[in-house]
């Protein structure tokens, strides 16, 4: 047997209790990833729950606007007071939307800095483990 075999072989293997640590932060981050997947569902029908009703009451209020227009064309101040009053309140929906779509960026900018950051810290947690990990693989 040559000096660099009886090393190798004298050299510890990796244990449970060494791996331990590597699934626990899987388990931790396979977590942050489900509470992620979670997160982003339920922004998604925030948003999409918006533009649904976004749509159906414009479509309403035109609708509205029309049967006024139609039913009394000659009826000038009316409909051009409905016709105001119709835009004012498509241009607030329109700003309530984009309020909502600033909130939602605003708040998924700030979970992706703290995911990077975790991940970042992570990785150099990480890289002692890895060094063992490897060792065990080249070892065998």
């Amino acid at each position: 047997m040559t000096e660099k075999t009886k090393t190798a072989s004298a050299a510890p293997l990796l244990t449970p209790e060494t791996l331990a640590p590597y699934f626990e932060r899987l388990t931790e981050r396979q977590s942050e990833l489900t509470s992620a997947v979670k997160e982003g569902h339920a922004r998604t029908q925030r948003i999409g729950t918006e533009v649904v009703d976004l749509f159906l009451n414009g479509q309403k209020d035109l609708l509205d606007l029309t049967r006024q227009i139609t039913l009394k064309p000659q009826d000038y101040a009316a409909n051009l007071k409905a016709v105001v009053d119709a835009t004012t309140v498509a241009q607030e929906r329109a700003l309530s939307f984009a309020k909502l779509l600033y909130r939602e960026q605003s708040d998924l900018a700030s979970e992706w800095r703290k995911w990077f950051q975790d991940s970042v810290q992570g990785a150099g947690n990480a890289t002692d483990f890895s060094r063992q990990f490897m060792g065990f693989w080249t070892k065998q």
